[in-house]
Formats: C-alpha cells, sequence, structure tokens
C-alpha cells in the first residue's frame, strides 16, 4: 500500500486531489470524504445509508464515480453519544497513489487555519470553507471544535465526512462529524487524526507524527522590516497557547536580541514592566540604550489590561521603543488607549469590511445561540446553576445598532460594520463559552442523579430499601440536585456522602 503525500497547500485548496464526494446510487449527495492510498476512501458512518456507495473524485474531475464499499472490520458506528462514526471503505478501482491524503497527528492548538471542503444543501458540486481550531470537545473530548473565521463560507450540514485541511502545512488533520445546527452556524466540530486511529489503527499507514509547521502571521515580518521607534503594531494572536502565539514565538527566537517576548497574561501592570527590565534591559522613565522590539502576548489577558498600556507600552514608545501589542481578540478598550509618537497600526494588512447581509446572518446565529444558552441557563424560572451569569441580549442590542450603520454614508459605513463584526465574534465567543459551562455542568449533575439512582438500587437489593440511616443522606442529595440555583459542589458532596454510607452499609452488612 503507497502513500500520498498532501503536498499542495496553502493557496491552492483548489488542488488537493484527495477530495471525495459520496452518492447513493440515484447520484444523491450523502457527503465528503478523503482517499487514502490510493484505493481506500475515510469518512462518516452516518453519512452512509447503506454499505456500498459510490465515491466520486470531486478533487480530480473527468472521472467517472467508482463503487465503494466499507470493509467490515474498519467500521466504527455511530454510538449514542456521538463517538465512533468514522468508516472506510474499498474502492473498486485503484487511483494514483499520489492524489492520496496525507493525514497529520501532530500537537494540535487553537487558532490554526483550516480549511473543508464539502456539499451543503444547494452545493452539488461543493465548495471550501475555512475555520480556526478551537479545543478538544464533543463526547469523551475526543473532537475539536471548529470556529468560523470572520468572513467567507462557513461549515454546516453538507461537511460531513470532509477531511480538515491544516492549511499551513497541507496535511488532513481530521474529519468533519458535527455542527451547530441554528441557521447561519459558525461552530463545527472534527474528529481529529490521533481519535480517528484509536478506532481505525490500519490508518497509521498514512499518518505522520511530525510537529505542524508554525502558521503564517501575515504584515508582521513586513511591518518589523519597516518599523520606527517608537511604532506600536496591534496584532490579534488568540490565546497564550494559540498557533499564531506560538508563531510569534518563534518568529522573535529567529531575529534573536533584536526582539523580546513578553508574556503579560494575567499580570499587573508592575509585574510586567520588571519583567521587561529583567528580559530587555528597559526601564520606564530611561532612555532606551539599545534598539529592541517588545512582542506582548496577551495584553488583553493581563490584570489591567487599560493601566498596562497607559503605565508601560505607550511610555515606553515615547522612549522610541517598538511595541507589538499582541491581543487575544480585537475588542479590548485599552485599544483605544495606545499612544505612540510613532504610527499605532494594524500589524495585518486590512481586510475588506464585512458585509452587511452576512453581519444579519451572524447575528441570528448569535440569537440562535443566545436562545440556547437562556434555556439552559433556566429561561423564566430562574437559574438552573449558581455562580453563572444570566445571559445578555447581545443579539437584540446589535440588530438596531447595524441598522443604524447601514443608514450612514459609505465612507463611515466600513469601519462600523468592521466594529460590529468585532462585536458578533465576541458575542458569539462568549455565549460558547457559558453555553459549555453550562453543558459542563448539566451533564454532570445528570451523573450525579445516575450514580444516586444506581446506589439506591444497590441498597435495595441489599436490604436497605428503607435504611434510616440512608435514606436522610439519599433526600438531602437529591434536593441538594434539585435546588433552583443547584449548588454543584454541595450536590457533589451530598452525593459522594450517600455512596460512601451505602457501601459502608452494604460491606457491613
Amino acid at each position: 500500500m503507497g502513500a500520498g503525500t498532501g503536498e499542495t497547500a496553502v493557496g491552492a485548496r483548489a488542488e488537493q486531489p484527495w477530495r471525495l464526494r459520496l452518492c447513493a446510487a440515484d447520484g444523491s449527495v450523502l457527503g465528503a470524504g478523503a482517499l487514502l492510498g490510493g484505493k481506500y476512501a475515510l469518512t462518516c458512518a452516518h453519512v452512509l445509508p447503506e454499505r456500498e456507495v459510490l465515491v466520486d473524485l470531486i478533487g480530480v474531475g473527468g472521472h467517472a464515480p467508482v463503487p465503494a464499499k466499507v470493509i467490515d472490520n474498519q467500521l466504527a458506528p455511530l454510538r449514542p453519544d456521538g463517538g465512533g462514526d468514522l468508516a472506510l471503505l474499498a474502492l473498486a478501482e485503484d487511483q494514483p497513489p499520489g492524489w492520496s491524503a496525507r493525514l497529520r497527528a501532530g500537537r494540535l492548538v487553537p487558532g490554526r487555519p483550516v480549511a473543508a471542503y464539502g456539499f451543503p444543501a444547494g452545493a452539488p458540486h461543493g465548495m471550501w470553507a475555512r475555520a480556526e481550531l478551537s479545543r478538544a470537545a464533543g463526547p469523551g473530548a475526543e473532537w475539536v471544535q471548529l470556529d468560523a473565521v470572520h468572513q467567507g463560507n462557513r461549515l454546516r450540514r453538507g461537511f460531513s465526512g470532509a477531511g480538515v485541511l491544516d492549511e499551513a502545512s497541507g496535511a488532513v488533520v481530521g474529519l468533519v462529524v458535527s455542527e451547530y445546527s441554528a441557521d447561519g452556524s459558525v461552530v463545527a466540530w472534527m474528529q481529529p487524526v490521533a481519535t480517528i486511529l484509536r478506532y481505525l489503527p490500519v490508518l497509521a499507514e498514512w499518518t505522520d507524527d511530525t510537529p505542524l509547521p508554525p502558521v503564517d502571521l501575515p504584515g508582521l515580518l513586513d511591518w518589523l522590516r519597516q518599523r520606527r521607534p517608537g511604532d506600536i503594531g496591534v496584532l490579534r494572536i488568540g490565546e497564550a497557547d494559540s498557533a499564531r502565539a506560538e508563531a510569534l514565538r518563534e518568529i522573535a527566537r529567529e531575529l534573536g536580541p533584536s526582539a523580546v517576548v513578553i508574556e503579560a497574561g494575567g499580570r499587573t501592570p508592575g509585574e510586567v514592566s520588571g519583567l521587561i527590565a529583567t528580559l530587555a534591559g528597559l526601564r520606564v522613565g530611561q532612555q532606551a540604550t539599545r534598539q529592541v522590539t517588545l512582542l506582548l502576548v496577551g495584553v488583553d489577558e493581563s490584570a489591567e489590561p487599560e493601566a498596562l498600556v497607559r503605565q508601560v507600552l505607550n511610555p515606553l514608545a515615547e522612549q522610541g521603543t517598538a511595541v507589538v501589542a499582541g491581543y487575544r481578540a480585537l475588542d479590548s478598550p485599552s485599544l483605544a488607549a495606545l499612544r505612540s509618537p510613532g504610527k499605532v497600526s494594524s500589524v495585518e494588512p486590512p481586510a475588506a469590511p464585512p458585509r452587511p447581509d452576512s453581519l444579519v446572518a451572524r447575528i441570528g446565529a448569535l440569537a440562535a445561540l443566545e436562545e440556547d444558552v437562556r434555556r439552559l441557563w433556566g429561561g423564566a424560572s430562574g437559574p438552573r446553576f449558581a455562580g453563572l451569569p444570566e445571559p445578555p441580549d447581545r443579539a437584540g442590542q446589535l440588530r438596531p445598532w447595524l441598522s443604524a450603520v447601514r443608514g450612514m454614508p459609505a465612507a463611515e459605513r466600513g469601519p462600523r460594520l468592521a466594529e460590529c463584526a468585532l462585536r458578533v465574534d465576541r458575542g458569539l465567543r462568549k455565549a460558547t463559552e457559558l453555553r459549555n459551562r453550562l453543558v459542563v455542568h448539566r451533564e454532570r449533575l445528570r451523573e450525579l442523579r445516575g450514580l444516586t439512582q444506581a446506589y439506591q438500587r444497590m441498597a435495595a437489593e441489599h436490604g436497605l430499601a428503607e435504611d434510616t440511616e440512608l435514606d436522610p443522606l439519599y433526600r438531602t442529595a437529591f434536593d441538594r440536585m434539585l435546588a433552583r440555583p443547584c449548588v454543584l459542589a454541595e450536590s457533589e458532596a451530598a452525593v459522594q456522602a450517600y455512596l460512601r454510607a451505602v457501601v459502608r452499609r452494604v460491606r457491613d452488612g
């Protein structure tokens, strides 16, 4: 069995010959897949209504569909919790091995740009959609979340089974398995190659586990070459462990002593200032004795972002130090506080302002997500869990704001639309974070209820159905779980007390 190369990559997504379209016998599109070894197709099990399908080499063109059949011992059916859901099919005719995908099982970090080719309704010939990797999610944390990028097509229904292309390497790092089903959804999930290998170890033959290359930071090297003393460049890097933050650190290593990375996340202005003095030899209030560029990671994740800008970054720029201010997201109020004797500018090339109609769809997606979050939170009955904030209605606030922006003169509209896009992105991020927390709380509460009921049955089987010690503990545990708002830590403690008591009573007879 041969191995493909996956060498085509950035700027040449259309040339990926491993892209497959899976069809039923009547020609209807079932989903997507990836060609492996010139003779196998990898896809999601749930897209296959039967064990035999037609495989169309959409990435090559000019070829008739090829029959393919699921290999008996290479099927991981979709489990009730969403796990599994993988199938390897054997093609009836071999294809050139060089057309095959190369899988990559390297470490995945948030923010890596990826793309997938799927077949949503109305697009039988398929289309690309771009996204960024997020973090582990899904059943047993087997998946990786895929967040939509600011502009362009989004992953949605019809992309199941599509290989997820890492744009920096050209390798396939996962398979699209699910998406958030609200209209205009902006979140999907993939099974990373590491998970796929656990279900289908045979795929190791086409897998490379070398580290993925750094991602590109468009415009940063140009900015560094052209920067003048006192310039401040603004760069979105995502979280401190993101792919873009790693790329920034790698660039600093390549530049040597002329650039110093400062990790600002969680630190006070005084702590950041001390770190700059130690690592770069620069002090606020003292003229710089050498030219060095500061690359700050996580300005908006520092303890006091605006104070950091006013007390440290701006004074250093006044003294002639060039600074790259790295932000998790470009919606921090501290951005407005940046001042420089040189120029404060974005490091990255300016993007075209988003279209109003795309913002309408994204606000609709935000509204649907917020409605789901409010339902999980507790709705009109009040909070289901203590310690989680009431979800705000960001979508309701953004709709009239966008309407006002659309009525502005064209010259003023662009910056306002870009600002609206940032607000929508921030709303989606915040709502997704709260939804994930609520889901985790709900699932843990469900687990606690299941444990309590299982141990109650065990007690009954040992003649302890109306035990005077166990019954009050059982009622206390359920009272804690049914309380509104539920304090999860108290529920955990009450359930564990009941479980320990059951074990003790059963053991002691």
